[in-house]
Order: C-alpha cells, then structure tokens, then sequence
C-alpha cells in the first residue's frame, strides 16, 4: 500500500512485500437442521496457509431460530487466529540493518479475534394476497455485531440494514 509507510533504520520508506503469495484454504460446513423446533445448527472450519508464514484457523458455530413463518433469527460466534508472516516486525513497522521484506500492515502479524452477533431476517410474506403482493419476497436483514482483536484494527461494533427485494 502506498499509504503504509515502515522505519528503516530511523528512515520512512514504503512497505516492501515479497513477489509472490500462494495461498491455500479448506473449508468445510456441517449443518443439522430439527424441523420441528424450527432450528438449524451451523458448524463451519476455516483452516489457511500461505508461502509468508501466515497459518490461521476459524472455527464458527451459527444457530439459526425461525420465530414465526417469516420471522429468523441467527446468533453467531466466531474465534479466529493467524501467525506472523515471517517478515513482520512484532506489528511495530520498525526495521533495522537491510531487511528485504517489510511491512506496516496489521494483518500480517499475530493476532486473535473474538466475534459475535445476531442478525434477524423478517420476510414480508404476509404481503402475500394483497394488492402488494408484489413486494411479499422482500426481506429486511438486521445485523449487530460486536468484534474484539488484538491487532492494532482493535475492538468494534458492526452494523448493517439489507432490504431484499427481487425482481421478476
């Protein structure tokens, strides 16, 4: 990034990141739905490598509760931790002697990740046979949620509104 700037020996210079990155993922979900109760459980492992050192597992847990026939309501939570990339400077930017590779960027170094949240979907089914039935596949999303790192990017709180509404 030309706006990521590391300290050389006491001298500001851009980052210098190596050439090349490969980088692999695995990914899987395990989903169990109890019809009867409306429920739905999510388990999802993320596991990711690349050639700069950088490992990192995401293990997720999803519950998912239908309310009424067009009411959902989703918990979450999400536990998320990488490694350094091998030229990481412990997160400082600082460089001494001639390095290679350097960098300013937060997310190339160690950290964790706790996340959590809650999102509810209402479905304007109830539309369905009024003069605006048109609009009854419309869906308005709410999401809340909350985020705590150890990375400089620090703790957060997220939220968005989604309106869904399709075309035919």
């Amino acid at each position: 990034s030309p706006y990521r700037q590391v300290s050389i020996n006491g001298v500001l210079v851009n980052e210098i990141h190596p050439d090349v990155r490969l980088r692999a993922t695995l990914w899987g979900r395990l989903q169990w739905a109890i019809p009867r109760t409306g429920t739905a459980l999510h388990l999802i492992g993320r596991v990711y490598g690349d050639t700069w050192d950088i490992a990192a597992v995401s293990p997720e847990i999803r519950v998912y509760q239908a309310i009424a026939d067009a009411f959902v309501v989703r918990l979450r939570y999400r536990y998320y931790i990488q490694s350094a990339a091998f030229f990481d400077a412990n997160g400082t930017g600082m460089y001494e002697g001639d390095p290679r590779h350097a960098t300013a960027d937060p997310k190339m170094s160690a950290f964790h990740v706790h996340e959590g949240g809650i999102q509810t979907v209402m479905r304007f089914s109830f539309l369905e046979g009024t003069a605006l039935q048109a609009l009854s596949q419309t869906e308005l999303d709410l999401v809340f949620d909350w985020v705590r790192r150890t990375n400089r990017f620090g703790d957060g709180v997220l939220a968005q509104v989604g309106l869904r509404i399709p075309f035919r």
